[in-house]
C-alpha cells in the first residue's frame, strides 16, 4: 500500500495496461474519488478503456465507476459532470486540456438539469422552451444524440451518452410514461424510471472541472512535467511518459 497521506507521491515502473491495473487496484483500497489526469486526450481516453476492462473484474460491489472527460466533444463533457455529480467514489478520466476546459459550474449545471419523472406535469411551451435552450435540435425522427422529435402526445429525445434514446408519452401536459427506444427501427423497449436530463451544449459556462472535484479526491498525474498541486486531495504523480 502507498502512505499517500505522507504527500505526493512518484511513481515509475507503470508501463502499458499495468497502470491501469494499478489505478483499478488503488480506487478499489482507498475507497475515494479518483482524478487521472494525462498529457493528451488520446491517452486518457485509451487509460479509460484500460480502467473499465481491469475494474470489470472488480465484485460489483466494490467496482469504481470510470468516466472519461473528453477534451473536444462539448455534450460527452455535460454528460461526464453529469455523471460525476452521482457517482460513488469514481475515477474520471482527463487530459491536462480539458482539465483547463469552460464547463458549467455545479451551480449552473444543477440549474439546466431537470429531472423527468412520470405522473409530473410538464407544460409543452416550457418544456421545449428548455430544451432548446439545452442545445437540443429538433428533427422529424431522432437518430442521433442531441436530437429531439415531436409527434402529438409523444416527444423523442436522445441524450448524450446514453445508449438508447427516450421516449416521453404525455397526456395533455402529464409525463405518462419513459420509454428507451431503437434508432433504427424506431419501436418502443423497456420501461424507464425518473431520469435526470443534461443540456447538450453548453452557454457561457463560468466553470472548470476544478470546482466539480470534492474534498478528499486522489489525484493521479500521468505526466512527468510539472502540474498543479492537488489542493483538495492526496497525489500520485506517474514518472514515465504515457506509452499510449
Amino acid at each position: 500500500m502507498i502512505p499517500l497521506e505522507t504527500g505526493p507521491t512518484l511513481l515509475t515502473g507503470l508501463p502499458g495496461g499495468s497502470k491501469a491495473f494499478f489505478i483499478a487496484s488503488l480506487a478499489r483500497e482507498k475507497r475515494a474519488p479518483f482524478l487521472v489526469t494525462t498529457a493528451e486526450d488520446l491517452e486518457a481516453e485509451g487509460l479509460a478503456v484500460d480502467l473499465e476492462a481491469w475494474a470489470a473484474l472488480i465484485p460489483s460491489d466494490e467496482r469504481p465507476p470510470v468516466i472519461y472527460f473528453p477534451e473536444l466533444d462539448e455534450a460527452m463533457r455535460i454528460a461526464a459532470l453529469g455523471a460525476w455529480s452521482v457517482a460513488n467514489k469514481a475515477v474520471l478520466v482527463c487530459s491536462k486540456g480539458a482539465l483547463e476546459k469552460p464547463v458549467y459550474s455545479p451551480a449552473e449545471l444543477k440549474s439546466k438539469t431537470f429531472e423527468l419523472r412520470p405522473g409530473q406535469d410538464y407544460p409543452r411551451d416550457k418544456l421545449l422552451s428548455n430544451l432548446a435552450q439545452g442545445g437540443y435540435s429538433r428533427t422529424d425522427m431522432v437518430e442521433l444524440e442531441g436530437e429531439i422529435a415531436i409527434r402529438g402526445e409523444v416527444v423523442d429525445i436522445w441524450p448524450a451518452g446514453i445508449e438508447k434514446p427516450w421516449r416521453l408519452l404525455f397526456d395533455g401536459d402529464t409525463l405518462e410514461s419513459i420509454r428507451a427506444f431503437s434508432p433504427g427501427t424506431q419501436r418502443s423497449e423497456g420501461y424507464l424510471q425518473v431520469q435526470k436530463l443534461l443540456p447538450f451544449k453548453e452557454t457561457k459556462p463560468s466553470g472548470t472541472l476544478l470546482d466539480h472535484i470534492p474534498e478528499g479526491t486522489i489525484w493521479f498525474w500521468d505526466d512527468p512535467s510539472p502540474h498543479p498541486s492537488p489542493e483538495k486531495g492526496e497525489g500520485v504523480s506517474s514518472g514515465l511518459p504515457s506509452p499510449f
